[in-house]
């Protein structure tokens, strides 16, 4: 009778503890099924540029003789700072652009699996730099000269594929949108796109038009060559 009474005892323990278990559970799951997306940390980006509220008009072209980023960097800046707005200010970026919280969601997990999936592979640059520097065969000038070429070369290939991949990323965006919605996202990208060029955004790579500044580099990256 003792360990009849012993075992209900244990088998309603376990019982109760998988009842729990179970609630535990229910809970967990529903808490992260009504996490808003947009609870993510912001990422870092450019300066802060203010959102446009009005695209009844035409914009002018964009250009980048007065920004530091390359014309292959414009729209992944852009796209980057859009994520960031959408993280920061969901609604207000959804009433700007005209298209619903539905089409923001799809959008920003675009834009995330983007910026997750390219980097800049500025190492593989300097590398490239660098290894110029050590076998080249001229002296001086000629010398910094093949070595910021060899830089530039390596980069360019990177800018190729991140403004190629962006073009995809655009397009997969505007699949997601209504014809009404993707007017509204392409007045806002071409809006967008003169404000970050015309605001003269940093890019992250090394300047290739001065050679004082070139030889500088070299010595900073690769002081370690002949």
């Amino acid at each position: 009778m003792i360990q009849t009474l012993a075992f209900l005892q244990q088998d309603n323990s376990s019982i109760t503890l998988m009842l729990r278990l179970v609630v535990s559970g229910v809970l967990a799951a529903w808490l992260l099924l009504n996490q808003p997306i947009f609870a993510q940390r912001p990422f870092p980006e450019h300066d802060d540029l203010p959102l446009p509220q009005n695209f009844g008009r035409v914009f002018s072209e964009y250009h980048t003789d007065q920004s530091e980023l390359e014309p292959e960097e414009i729209d992944s800046a852009v796209l980057n700072r859009l994520m960031q707005e959408i993280a920061q200010t969901p609604q207000q970026t959804a009433s700007i652009i005209g298209i619903d919280e539905m089409s923001l969601a799809k959008v920003f997990i675009s834009l995330s699996n983007a910026k997750n999936f390219v980097n800049t592979n500025e190492i593989g640059n300097i590398k490239a730099m660098c290894e110029t520097w050590a076998f080249s065969n001229f002296q001086g000038e000629a010398r910094v000269k093949e070595a910021l070429d060899a830089y530039a070369a390596s980069s360019q290939v990177t800018l190729t594929f991140i403004e190629n991949f962006y073009d995809k990323v655009l397009d997969e965006i505007k699949s997601i949108l209504s014809a009404t919605e993707r007017s509204r996202f392409d007045d806002y990208m071409n809006d967008r796109r003169r404000r970050m060029a015309d605001a003269g955004a940093p890019s992250r790579r090394i300047n290739l038009g001065d050679i004082k500044s070139g030889a500088e580099t070299i010595n900073l990256y690769c002081r370690n060559s002949r």
